[in-house]
């Protein structure tokens, strides 16, 4: 540090011990003295001031040796200035490490503005290089509604990197509520947002290191957002890519210190406790208006002298009329009761000087904070016989009352004791209850009883489920418990029917106030559990709001359950296709259920699978592998390589692949998961039926449709056979792979048949048609009737299942966009070129975007979706942006697909149809050639897929002269357009005659 600079600090130390009419005087005694000091000074007060800088620190000012080299700095950039792709507008603020300028693309393909952050001159050593590409790396994984989003990187024509944010047009959390005079709930309740954004960041292993409030931004909408990982460390310990920076490490002191939490002031090890203890501090002043430290104007030493002691204000000694207008309230008595008991507590907990007696997690910290605003006990402050007793002194201040106070602590303590004792009595009846009715279930299952031949799992149900008690015969809790364990079992091997009656009884017998909360808590979540298999999600995450709040009310002793309930909430989100709601859910719980139940957990193994599940519905492919090689990992590590857990897993990675176009990794993952599947359960059995079903997809998505069918065909008769009363789901999806194998053979009569029919299976399933789970047999039904030429019903029933998926899926989903590409076919065919455009458009450009901002590459679905488009633009005369969009799809799908794949055919046609119409015949005749074969391995001569490219066929081979081979094909394909009754074999016999 300069000279100059280690004066301007002694006095700016002095400064702040002043009272405010004293400073102003003494700062006119020393610009009167020394201009320049005065100015230095000065300079370090604002900043002090400053809610984005309100202490300047060592490592700030030995990075830069004076304001002036900022202002230099700062000055070398222009308003207009091009960095890369953006043009700068103008500066809209400047920190320790980086200015930050409003900036535009100007390449006209994004029409945005953007934050730009760009580094100050940097050191020699590169410190703040090394930092500014941790904080890229850092934002590139994060992706959260309150977390500002990194859209790029890179570097201008000086060298200078830059990143392109986020544009959040917002103010500081405090400045926003306090402006808008915002109540307690309500402050809590945005406060929420950035609780969520942190419990995300940790869940990828990130940690913020600076959290304050010029780092929240809260914009026109009320949207929270966190901003400025510059400082954060990434948790991982495992990541070969994780290393300290001298200006990262805990030592670095790079922080503002007002919110920096002790350990981070002595130099400890850091853990998430240390944003939590800095989303204390921040919740403290958005209470109260002010930080929690007793002195308003502390010296640097003084300041880091309270925090690492822990002395800390409490929040009713903020209470005043002023800022009780502030919090909505009118007296200051309700600001004092507002703030004080349970929510000082909460605060006092996140702002514990010991790491060890602060929120083990975000998600902890939310939670009490959501108990607080529902009226619950919270577990910051659990109630106690002292505090009852103390309650009852303040309000009876005679002496002579002790006494009875004494008696009456006493005596809660005896009730208490009491009821304890009752309810582990209770407890150790009701396990024992269970325990002899198992073992008399099983006493029944007898040689003489069955013949000799064992007892399958459904027999021993059978024979569990008439031996139930009845009402009288054990206590209500008993009762409830038992029909739960039985409606379970039910559930879990598939018997949907049986389960269902159970598992309803049990909720009703624990609606009695007599069952304790985990007996009702666990009938819920069973309860939900079928109706989630069953398609009822609405009533299913009903049920486990209810059963999270029983479990919530046992404190500890009810974590688990509680944990199962979300755990399951997420679960059904990610069933209905809630994918973006899903995955903040499943973050927050991986981190609470490390906690709960250790890093290698069943639960963890869950938590895992269905994030990977959420991410790959995200087109975030990459992350996806990731999750689920951790779900494998864990649940390999607990059970064991032979576990129906990895079996789960492997055949949900396998899916995941085959959306990406891995279909060799696909098929080598679900054929383990069947490996596994058939050894536990047996060849028929649902749950090895469901991953053959899976591997089925991957044969039949190589091209291999033939070798599908026959095995499908086995399949669903037995499975007609055994899951038609107790599964018809199954059924029903299954149903409609066999309709595509029927179709991709060509036996359209056949697939439309059976798609009607697995149409059908759904409506008695879902009779009131909301249901997403009929849309693929909608889309291939529609598709079929395109190919026999019924435009007219294709469309409609292609309107109706974009309609439905619409409805339950986000934008940039996959499968929305595909099957409005198959709608844009069909307006296509019809010969409405402008609309068949913009549907397609609209459909390439959504999953385009999707992909984009998730960073990963096309899959097969946009290799068909391009195809599509190149069609469409061509028959709307747009020849040379087809022919671009058609070399598109066949580069990506040369890259995707193996060669010989049947879905070659649509991109290698599309681009000899934009060849032919620029009349470069030479081109386009090795491409149709090309095209027909790797149709014809499925779809026999007279399928509209091979008549259409043999109609294009005649035509290049007439353009090149060799009509006596043009002829030749002529002959042959015009006897079957001519006997077609299809309005597309039609068009085709008129293109043949043209």
């Amino acid at each position: 540090m300069s000279t100059d600079w280690k004066i301007a600090m002694e006095y700016f130390e002095r400064a702040l011990s002043m009272q405010e009419t004293d400073c102003r005087a003494w700062l006119l005694r020393l610009e009167n003295q020394d201009p320049k000091l005065a100015g230095n000074v000065l300079a370090l007060m604002n900043a002090n001031a400053n809610e984005g800088d309100d202490y300047i620190d060592q490592t700030f000012l030995d990075a830069f040796q004076c304001v002036s080299d900022l202002e230099n700095n700062v000055d070398s950039l222009q308003a207009g200035q091009l960095l890369g792709d953006y043009r700068l507008i103008r500066r809209i603020g400047q920190g320790g490490m980086a200015s930050v300028w409003l900036g535009e693309r100007f390449n006209g393909t994004l029409r945005r503005e953007f934050a730009l952050k760009l580094p100050w001159n940097l050191l020699p050593e590169g410190g703040f290089a090394e930092r500014f590409a941790r904080e890229r790396d850092i934002l590139a994984r994060l992706r959260h509604p309150n977390i500002a989003r990194l859209y790029d990187a890179g570097v201008d024509a000086r060298g200078r990197p830059f990143l392109a944010l986020d544009y959040i047009e917002g103010q500081a959390i405090t400045i926003w509520c306090d402006e808008r005079s915002f109540s307690v709930d309500a402050r809590l309740k945005l406060f929420g947002q950035v609780l969520n954004a942190v419990q995300y960041a940790h869940a990828n292993l990130i940690m913020h290191r600076d959290i304050k409030p010029a780092n929240i931004l809260i914009d026109a909408q009320g949207c929270a957002s966190l901003l400025d990982f510059g400082i954060a460390k990434l948790l991982d310990p495992n990541d070969s890519d994780v290393h300290e920076t001298d200006l990262t490490a805990a030592g670095g002191h790079l922080l503002t210190v007002r919110y920096a939490s002790p350990e981070q002031l002595r130099g400890d090890p850091l853990t998430i406790a240390t944003d939590v203890y800095s989303l204390g501090v921040v919740l403290h002043e958005l209470l109260a208006g002010r930080r929690p430290y007793p002195l308003s104007r502390q010296s640097a030493a003084q300041l880091e002298q309270s925090i690492t002691d822990g002395i800390r204000e409490p929040l009713t000694r903020a209470v005043s009329m002023q800022r009780a207008r502030q919090l909505g309230l009118r007296t200051a008595g309700a600001m004092r009761k507002a703030l004080g008991g349970d929510l000082d507590a909460i605060v006092a907990k996140a702002m514990s000087p010991d790491p060890a007696n602060r929120y083990a997690t975000v998600e902890m910290f939310h939670e009490d904070l959501r108990r607080l605003r529902g009226g619950h006990v919270v577990s910051a402050r659990r109630p106690s016989r002292i505090r009852a007793a103390i309650r009852f002194i303040r309000r009876n201040a005679l002496a002579s009352t002790i006494v009875v106070i004494l008696f009456c602590s006493l005596l809660a303590s005896a009730i208490v004791s009491t009821i304890i004792a009752g309810h582990e009595r209770a407890q150790r009846e009701r396990a024992e209850a269970v325990r002899t009715f198992l073992m008399g279930v099983f006493a029944q299952a007898n040689p003489d009883e069955n013949r000799g031949q064992p007892f399958t799992a459904q027999q021993l149900l059978e024979k569990g489920e008439k031996a139930l008690p009845r009402p009288g015969e054990a206590s209500t809790a008993t009762r409830a418990d038992l029909n739960a364990v039985i409606g379970d079992l039910y559930w879990s091997i598939g018997d949907f029917a049986r389960a269902d009656p159970l598992l309803r009884q049990a909720v009703a017998t624990s609606a009695n106030p007599e069952v304790p909360n985990d007996v009702k808590a666990r009938a819920l979540i069973g309860l939900a559990n079928m109706e989630s298999e069953k398609r009822a999600f609405d009533d299913a995450l009903l049920h486990l709001d209810q059963a999270h709040a029983f479990a919530s009310d046992l404190g500890a002793s009810g974590q688990h359950l509680a944990a199962d309930a979300r755990r399951q909430r997420a679960d059904v989100l990610v069933r209905r296709g809630d994918f973006s709601d899903a995955e903040p859910l499943l973050r927050e719980q991986l981190v609470a259920d490390r906690a709960v139940s250790g890093a290698e957990s069943e639960a963890v193994a869950t938590d895992w699978r269905l994030l990977a599940i959420c991410l790959e519905e995200l087109s975030r492919y990459d992350e996806s592998e990731a999750a689920f090689a951790e779900a494998i990992r864990v649940a390999s590590a607990v059970h064991g390589d032979q576990h129906s857990s990895v079996a789960y897993v492997l055949n949900d990675l396998g899916l995941m692949r085959m959306h990406r176009g891995d279909l060799a990794g696909a098929e080598k993952a679900m054929r383990e998961g069947l490996r596994i599947s058939q050894a536990l359960w047996g060849d028929d059995s649902r749950a090895s039926w469901a991953v053959e079903s899976n591997l089925l997809r991957v044969v039949e998505m190589d091209g291999r449709f033939a070798e599908a069918m026959a095995a499908r065909k086995i399949m669903l008769e037995k499975e007609q056979a055994t899951l038609a009363g107790t599964t018809p789901e199954t059924l029903a999806f299954h149903t409609n792979f066999l309709g595509i194998d029927y179709r991709e053979l060509g036996q359209l009569g056949a697939a439309e048949t059976t798609f009607r029919d697995a149409i059908a299976q759904w409506a008695h399933i879902h009779p009131d048609g909301e249901s997403a789970d009929s849309a693929p047999a909608r889309v291939n039904l529609g598709v079929t009737l395109a190919l026999q030429g019924r435009l007219v019903e294709a469309e409609q029933v292609l309107r109706g299942a974009v309609a439905l998926r619409a409805m339950h899926e986000p934008s940039g989903s996959l499968t929305l966009n595909l099957s409005r590409g198959e709608l844009g076919n069909v307006l296509r065919l019809q010969g409405r070129a402008d609309m068949a455009l913009q549907e397609t458009r609209a459909a390439v450009d959504a999953y385009a975007a999707a992909l984009t901002a998730s960073g990963e590459a096309p899959t097969p679905g946009m290799v068909a979706l391009l195809a599509q488009l190149a069609e469409c633009q061509l028959d709307a005369g747009k020849a040379g942006e087809a022919e671009h969009t058609a070399h598109q799809s066949l580069d990506r799908a040369r890259e995707l697909l193996p060669a010989g794949n049947p879905r070659l055919g649509s991109s290698l046609y599309a681009l000899a149809r934009t060849q032919m119409a620029q009349e470069r015949p030479t081109d386009a005749e090795p491409l149709l050639r090309e095209a027909l074969a790797v149709r014809a391995t499925n779809f026999p001569p007279h399928d509209p897929r091979i008549l259409e490219i043999k109609v294009a066929l005649v035509d290049t081979l007439q353009s090149l002269g060799r009509n006596a081979e043009a002829n030749q094909l002529r002959a042959a394909i015009a006897p079957m357009l001519s006997e077609s009754s299809s309005p597309y074999a039609r068009t085709l016999l008129q293109r043949l005659s043209d």
